[in-house]
């Protein structure tokens, strides 16, 4: 199932600013492209999709130190139909 049918809340057309880890939620500040204005919320998980600029988000924006450096890889993401029952996962090269 995608994400926000699990309940998720997709925040697009919006710019990270910074998250704070708070016990066990996180305390996240987007900004709204649109209006200018900051958007606050707390969450149980906090996910880093910002692809190239992954590692600058973890060391400028995150409230803890960065462990290790991301390295990258090209590749291409395929998404297929399910094939199998199982909950195993199948990587091809």
């Amino acid at each position: 199932l995608c994400a926000h049918e699990k309940g998720a809340d997709i925040k697009t057309r919006t710019r990270f600013v910074r998250g704070d880890r708070d016990k066990d939620t996180w305390k996240i500040t987007l900004l709204d492209k649109a209006s200018g204005k900051e958007i606050n919320i707390r969450s149980k998980a906090l996910i880093n999709a910002a692809g190239p600029w992954a590692d600058e988000i973890i060391s400028d924006s995150l409230s803890f130190a960065k462990q290790r450096h991301i390295t990258w890889i090209k590749g291409s993401h395929i998404l297929v139909p399910q094939l199998n029952t199982g909950s195993d996962a199948f990587i091809l090269q």
